[in-house]
Parts: C-alpha cells; structure tokens; sequence
C-alpha cells in the first residue's frame, strides 16, 4: 500500500473470489470493508423463456458497426444507463468503436438498440470469445460452448417496462443461434437497477461470486 500511496492514490481495492474465508480475514484485519458484491450467472440455451412479461411493442434494430452514428448512439445510451451505477465512470467514444469494430477478443458480437415510438431507449450486446470455448472440461459449473451477455441497459424513464426482459432473450437467442449451449453474464448484485432480478427471471443462476474490499490509504 505504501507504494499505491507514493504514486499518489487514495484508496486500495481487493477482489475476492468465491469463499476464501482466510483472505477475508486478513482484509478484514487489515481495515478493509466490504464495498460491493458480484455475481457471475450461467443459463443453458437449451430452452428460453417467453410470454413472461416482455414488452412486445418495443422495436429492436441491429446496430450497424459501419455506421459512426450507431456506436455514438450506442456509447451514448451506455453512459446515461450507467451514470448512476457505483464506480461509474464515463466511457469514452473511442472505447466502444474499439469493442465493436476492433476488439477480436470477441470473434462474434451481437449489438441491438430498443426502440419504443421511434426512440431509442435500451440496447444489449452478446458475444462470443475467441479463446473462450478452447477449454475442453466443463468449469465451475458451466457448460461449453458458451457466450456472454456483454452489456445491457434501459433508460431510467423507461425501465420496469419489460424492456430489459425483452432486451435479454433477444441477446440469448442471438448466442443460441450463433451454436452456443451456455450464456453467461457478470453482474453487480447491488446494482440500483436490481439487474440480478431480471436475469433470475429469465433463467440465469449464479455460479460463482466475487467480493470487493476497500481501505482508505492514509
């Protein structure tokens, strides 16, 4: 920590991985404090709920990744679905051209926006890793091949709609129809939005969870 403070920050976070009961202990010890709890989440593609409150008015449209105005409208409704999510910083314009255009992490993305009376009000992204589905066991309770919810959002006016319900099973068929088996997605479980609800309803279960902890550096 003493080097974290030479380079001039003011707050230390640790990340920890499932139930290590021992690395807590001395987080603890050490003055570190629970700040926020995570989930990763997995549901088989075999079948997809429907008719489960979806809002069949919403329109979606794929994004165009030629198209400079879709990744502005894209980083823009990211950063206003977010803005109030803990941690948050704004995204930069050049950090969502990168993810779509040229981020071959993902050798396969899926991006598409609601809209609801010719106004764009959501959007979500699935893909598919490159190196994800290379393993050939199953791990931590996941079945391969899988690919991920990558980011979804609703404005605040229009959530509590089924704009998201609508929004997810799009992105989960968007990865069964690209040969996927298994979706996966990373999830805050104290978002203010209360996400992990959602993706319960939809089928999602959690398989592995994260901690973070910060200190203050003095």
């Amino acid at each position: 920590m003493k080097e974290l403070e030479n380079r001039g920050m003011q707050v230390v976070q640790s990340i920890v991985e499932g139930d290590a009961e021992e690395q807590v202990h001395i987080w603890k010890n050490m003055g570190f404090k629970l700040v926020r709890r995570g989930s990763t989440m997995s549901k088989e593609l075999a079948e997809i709920k429907s008719d489960i409150g979806e809002n069949v008015e919403v329109v979606l449209e794929p994004l165009r990744k030629d198209k400079d105005e879709d990744l502005e409208m894209l980083n823009h409704l990211s950063n206003e679905c977010f803005k109030e999510h803990f941690n948050w910083r704004p995204t930069p314009l050049e950090s969502t051209v990168y993810l779509v255009r040229k981020d071959f992490t993902w050798k396969t993305q899926g991006w598409f926006f609601a809209l609801l009376s010719g106004k764009h009000v959501g959007y979500v992204g699935a893909g598919i890793g490159v190196l994800d589905n290379k393993a050939k066991n199953v791990r931590r309770g996941w079945m391969l091949p899988r690919g991920w919810i990558l980011d979804i959002g609703v404005l605040k006016p229009y959530r509590k709609k089924g704009i998201g319900t609508r929004l997810i099973l799009h992105g989960m068929n968007f990865l069964k129809t690209n040969g996927m088996t298994t979706a996966m997605l990373g999830v805050d479980d104290w978002n203010v939005t209360k996400a992990k609800q959602l993706y319960e309803k939809v089928g999602f279960k959690e398989v592995w969870k994260q901690s973070f902890y910060e200190k203050n550096i003095d």
